[in-house]
This record gives C-alpha cells, structure tokens and sequence, in this order.
C-alpha cells in the first residue's frame, strides 16, 4: 500500500516530538533507543523545513516490535510538502507496472524524474531484499531518485550490512549497499523494549492441528464465523489459477501448499487479497532447513496480508516461532511469526 500525504510547509516544528509525547502520555512505554530515533527525525524535519538545503535520510533498523513502523507512521504525518510511505510488495509491484508503461532508453531514469515530482520523501517501511533482481532495480532506482533530491527514510529488521548478507552474487548488490550508506544515516532499535509481543496466551486465530479432527471443527468454525454460515459460494477470479478449497464471501480457504509449494508470489498475493478479508491457511508445516522458498512465499504471503489488513486463520503443528527457528532466511521468518501474533486481535 502506498500513501501520499501534503502537510503545510509551515507545519508547527515541534509537533513531530510533541506527537511523540502524547503518545507516551496514551501508553507507548519510551525507551533510550526510542527516544533517540525521534531526536533523528526531528532534527530531519528541520532540515527539511530548510529550503535549497540537501538532507541526509535515516534507516531505523532492528529486531521486530521495536516500534520502527509506528515512528514512521507518526514522522510521516509531520514531513513538509508531499510524502509517501511505501510497502516493499506494493511499490515493487508499482515500479514494474510503471516502467512497463514508459518508453525511451533509460525507463527507470524517467520513472525517477516522474516520482521525484510526486513527492519529496520516501518513506520505505520494512525495507529488506531477497533476490538480486530487486536489487538491481531498486539500486538503479535509489541513485536517480537521490540525484534527484528525494530523501529516504526506512525501516528494517537488518543492520545496512546485513541486507542481502547471504544472497547470490551479493558482490552484484554491494554498489547498491554503498549508496545506501551515502544517503541513509542508520539508527539501531536493537536495544528497545520489544512492543509487539503480547503477553496473554490467546491465539484466537491460531488453530493447533496436532488433533487433526478437532483442528478440522475448529477452521470450519472460524470459516463460517467470518464468511457466513451459507453454503459454498462460486471462488472469484483468483490470479494465478489458485483454486481455494472453499470460499465464503470475502474468505478463501486453501491448502498451505496451493499458496506456498509453487511459483507464485508478490503479485499474486497482492491480486488475492484485493478479493479477500480473511484467508484461512490450512496445513501450514514445520520447515525443514533446505525449504527456503517455501518459507520466503509464506512470509511475502503474511507481509501482505499485514499491510492490507487481511485476516489471517493458520493450522499449525506448533506456534509460528517454532515452526523455523534456524536456516537462511530466518530473520525474514521471525518478523512474519511477529506479525502473525500481533495479527491474532484482529
């Protein structure tokens, strides 16, 4: 989801921090690493506040539940002039769809002129990279958009030296990594309180399937309870030619393997949940080691349900943070387990 918001140049300096204030006066609990982060991106404001004056972007890094995306979100209700705050999925999906449309030799240099006059700052939420192709693109796309003036302020759960750390042909992202370390000053919330994790043992959407009959009761429950007690109706037109093993007004339910075991992705993902509310995931595994893919789908599949608002129902032998808890993308699973609990009061 992208979103594209005007604040008067002349906005009241201090509200960013006295913004902040209230929302530890409502109950946000401060911490140093906190408190530091809003100091950076106040004294960001100013400068952007200062007509003709380069700024320097931020990248707030750290372990899920630090807050990154909440300060973000109340940053960006504060930038002067245009801003946007972008979603990895979606503004990939945005940026091939636009390029797709634009002719001449260089598309992406026209691209970043056309961007660099929808807004001045780009906020980039829960920025990370998988595969060299977006590397690539969005390596080519940062450089014109920076020459161009816009200023970046990300989220991430990796340190800069991080992204990408163990991917192929990384050698190919590292011009890609200096520019980031040009324009990004980081900020690490490693230290924070995590303010995510919930303390109460309620998974309402969270079914245990070590009893297969009973976990069998309780998804048809949770189906019918947010897609009406009505008989099966036709499944729209899902992308992809997903087949969902049931479907029930805004709710689809389909077998883990139909969404996770085979080549689809971000773009499927994005045209189903323009259909659906709520997915009922049914059958969701322990990962073995060697089943990156499988686990890299399923977290680009919770990553989008989380940015879109989708209702998520899984069947599980365990609890997110057991199901893989060690192999090569998982950092990337840890945020998807996080997100998932934070997701059960929804």
């Amino acid at each position: 989801m992208t979103m594209t918001v005007e604040v008067p140049a002349d906005a009241e300096p201090l509200s960013f921090a006295e913004a902040y204030r209230r929302k530890l006066a409502d109950g946000w609990e401060s911490d140093a690493a906190q408190q530091g982060a809003v100091a950076q991106l106040s004294q960001l404001l100013t400068a952007l506040r200062r007509e003709g004056k380069p700024a320097t972007g931020l990248y707030l890094h750290g372990p899920v539940g630090r807050g990154k995306s909440q300060l973000l979100s109340l940053f960006m209700q504060h930038v002067p002039g245009a801003a946007r705050r972008a979603h990895m999925h979606a503004f990939m999906g945005e940026v091939h769809a636009r390029l797709h449309g634009l002719k001449g030799s260089d598309p992406i240099k026209l691209l970043s002129k056309e961007m660099a006059g929808e807004f001045r700052l780009l906020g980039f939420d829960e920025f990370y990279i998988t595969n060299i192709a977006d590397a690539m693109l969005l390596g080519r796309l940062f450089e014109h958009l920076f020459k161009e003036g816009v200023v970046v302020v990300a989220t991430s759960n990796w340190p800069m030296e991080d992204l990408y750390l163990n991917g192929r042909n990384r050698k190919a992202f590292l011009p890609f990594l200096r520019l980031l370390k040009q324009h990004l000053n980081p900020i690490d919330l490693a230290d924070g309180r995590d303010y995510r994790r919930r303390e109460e043992e309620g998974w309402p959407l969270y079914v245990l399937n070590t009893d297969p009959d009973e976990a069998a009761v309780r998804l048809a429950e949770l189906f019918e309870r947010f897609g009406g007690a009505r008989s099966d109706e036709p499944q729209p037109e899902l992308p992809a030619g997903l087949t969902a093993k049931g479907w029930r007004g805004s709710v689809g339910w389909f077998e883990f393997a139909e969404l996770c075991r085979w080549g689809i992705g971000r773009q499927e993902y994005l045209g189903l949940v323009e259909h659906a509310d709520t997915l009922v995931v049914e059958g969701v595994p322990a990962f073995a080691e060697g089943e990156a893919d499988a686990v890299l789908r399923f977290v680009t599949l919770i990553d989008i349900c989380y940015e879109h608002h989708c209702r998520v129902v899984i069947s599980a032998p365990d609890y997110p943070e057991a199901l893989y808890a060690d192999g090569p993308v998982v950092t990337a699973y840890r945020r998807a387990a996080s997100r998932l609990a934070e997701m059960q009061n929804w």
